[in-house]
């Protein structure tokens, strides 16, 4: 109940008779129809209760709300409150969100004997209470594609919504998880969602493990409809692609030797696989891997020929990037290559040594063992093959060797040999492989021999006479003449040296010495003597002999000086050089004989060694 002061005034004028007029209002609410019901009434108050004023009989054409809402009626003599009117009512239709406002208007007038108070009006405004609405989502949480979502709600207006409902959207404009009946008066509610709408989530999430949903709450009210809406993420969890692969041999051979097409050969065996993969929850595999050891495949099912490795890698990735990775091992015979390395020599005395070599995998595949056959045959160049013949093999570990031999052969001919090995996987062939004697030969300090028949159109002693003609020279440290061996007729040579022929020495010419003696025209170094005159007058002068250090040099003549010696300094300042046979300086004034005494022997120095480092050895030359 609001009181609202609308009039002040005096009654007849008399100012201690002060009146006022006051307007009441309240409002009730008809929520269901988003309206409400405004009750009004007026009454008028004096300040004092010390005078009366009235009676009043007559109060006419006064009113409150509407126009339509007069009133009449005498008011008595009256001190302090009295009420004109009250209960009035009239209705205010709500705007579409519970909002409203409504104007008053009122009139007062009375008709007295002595008139004596004007008849005021007017009209004032209210806002009324706004009529609750809409029921709002308070909370939602963010949820896996496994669980309940829970949100939680206010309603105000409680039982008088005709509907409020919620439900889940995926594109926030349609119900993808339908609307559901939600209590009026309640504050949460839990989605208990069914497998189709799980699956409804899940499918509309394909390409990612998230996106976001639209909680919706739907509010009916008087006929009009409400949404409070939040947006949260929903997670696809639990949604790695199952893997079931399979591995098994589609050899024919090979799951032969081994007895199961679960277990593998090495090299020979084809791996037929099967991911045998799913995706999950509306996902989609969108590609496959295989590995195995350096072979690959993308297929989901296929075929991988001669399988090396008894490790299978599968991995799978799914639509939403999930994925997925198993390895299956098998059991494998680690089966080793047959290989073959022949080689054949051909003696001269007829025999072909065949040595066979390779290697060879000495175990069991499961079901059998391995075996292994080494088989050859040959022909001449121009021939025809023989039969096959089986040769021995000794097995060591994983290697195998064969020793065949074949006597009977013409060292002089060609021969084609084949050979091949063959186990329980393989036949290995050789090249055709062409082979004949050589001959061989060996030496030593003492023999040179042909291991080998040897022929000669002129015989042996032809070979000798187109290795040593006559006139050859035969060399050895070995003192056995060659005519012992070779045949004809051989001079020693002794005590020479060999010289080759030129345009200074003729062929066949001898001469030379081990030692020598040095003639006086050869040695350069023979005794000899010097003599000197001139003519002086009482000066003195100087005769060197410049050969070397300490020869003697004899001077005649009057004031004569002898200086010895090369580099001596002489007077006058002159140093001597080492010129021969020189008179350095002469400054006589008359004539003087002069001589040098002879140095060293009359004869010729001993004989010297003639020869440079050498080796002696025995030589013959041919003579017939």
């Amino acid at each position: 109940m609001a009181d609202v002061l609308v009039h002040t005034g005096y009654a007849n004028g008399e100012s201690n008779k002060l009146i006022k007029v006051y307007v009441t209002w309240s409002s009730s609410q008809d929520i269901a129809n988003n309206r409400s019901t405004i009750t009004c009434g007026m009454y008028v108050t004096t300040p004092s209760s010390t005078y009366s004023i009235g009676p009043w009989s007559d109060v006419a054409g006064s009113y409150v709300g509407t126009t339509s809402l007069t009133f009449d009626g005498a008011i008595p003599n009256f001190k302090g409150t009295r009420t004109l009117t009250s209960g009035k009512q009239f209705t205010v239709n709500h705007n579409p969100d519970g909002s409203a406002s409504a104007t008053i208007y009122w009139k007062w007038g009375v008709n007295s004997s002595w008139g004596g108070c004007q008849k005021p009006s007017g009209s004032f405004n209210i806002t009324l209470p706004q009529i609750p609405r809409q029921a709002n989502l308070t909370a939602a949480p963010n949820f896996n594609d496994e669980e309940n979502p829970t949100i939680s709600y206010s309603n105000p207006a409680g039982n008088s919504v005709s509907s409020l409902q919620a439900c889940i959207s995926l594109t926030g404009s349609t119900d993808d998880i339908a609307y559901r009946d939600v209590s009026k008066t309640g504050t949460s509610y839990t989605f208990n969602l069914t497998t189709a709408e799980r699956n409804l989530l899940r499918n509309n999430c394909t390409t990612s493990n998230n996106r976001n949903v639209t909680f919706f709450l739907r509010t009916v009210i008087g006929g009009n409809t409400f949404h409070s809406t939040i947006t949260k993420s929903l997670s696809i969890v639990n949604a790695t692609p199952t893997l079931n692969p399979t591995v098994t041999d589609s050899n024919s051979t090979t799951v032969a030797l081994t007895g199961s097409n679960n277990k593998l050969v090495k090299y020979y065996s084809n791996a037929a696989f099967s991911f045998g993969a799913a995706a999950l929850k509306g996902a989609s595999i969108t590609s496959y891997s295989l590995t195995n050891g350096a072979k690959s495949s993308t297929s989901s099912s296929g075929t991988l020929n001669a399988i090396e490795s008894n490790s299978f890698v599968f991995k799978v990735t799914d639509s939403r990037g999930n994925t997925a990775t198993q390895t299956v091992t098998k059991t494998m015979a680690n089966y080793i290559k047959l290989t073959l390395n022949p080689k054949i020599r051909i003696t001269v005395d007829g025999v072909a040594h065949l040595n066979l070599e390779g290697s060879y995998f000495n175990g069991s595949f499961g079901s059998q063992n391995n075996t292994l056959t080494v088989q050859y045959r040959y022909k001449p160049e121009n021939g025809s093959y023989g039969s096959w013949a089986t040769a021995t093999a000794t097995v060591s570990n994983n290697t195998y060797t064969a020793s065949p031999t074949i006597s009977g052969l013409n060292y002089q001919t060609r021969y084609i040999f084949q050979i091949k090995s063959q186990d329980k996987l393989m036949t290995v062939p050789s090249a055709d492989i062409p082979a004949r004697a050589l001959p061989v030969f060996d030496w030593s300090e003492n023999d040179f021999n042909f291991n080998v028949p040897v022929t000669f159109s002129a015989g042996f002693s032809g070979l000798i006479d187109l290795i040593y003609p006559i006139g050859s020279i035969y060399m050895s440290t070995n003192n056995v003449s060659p005519q012992t061996f070779l045949g004809g007729s051989w001079d020693r040579i002794q005590d020479k040296f060999l010289l080759a022929a030129g345009s200074s020495y003729s062929a066949g010419s001898t001469g030379g010495a081990a030692t020598v003696k040095l003639t006086a025209n050869q040695s350069g170094l023979r005794n000899h003597s010097h003599g000197a005159s001139g003519s002086y007058s009482g000066a003195n002068f100087y005769i060197r002999h410049g050969k070397s250090a300490g020869t003697d040099i004899v001077a005649a003549g009057a004031n004569t000086s002898v200086e010895t010696g090369v580099g001596a300094t002489w007077g006058n300042g002159i140093s001597t050089q080492d010129y021969s046979h020189q008179i350095d300086r002469v400054n006589i004034g008359g004539s003087v004989g002069v001589s040098v005494n002879d140095s060293g022997s009359a004869e010729a120095a001993e004989a010297h060694n003639n020869m440079p480092p050498y080796l002696t050895v025995y030589m013959w030359k041919r003579t017939a």
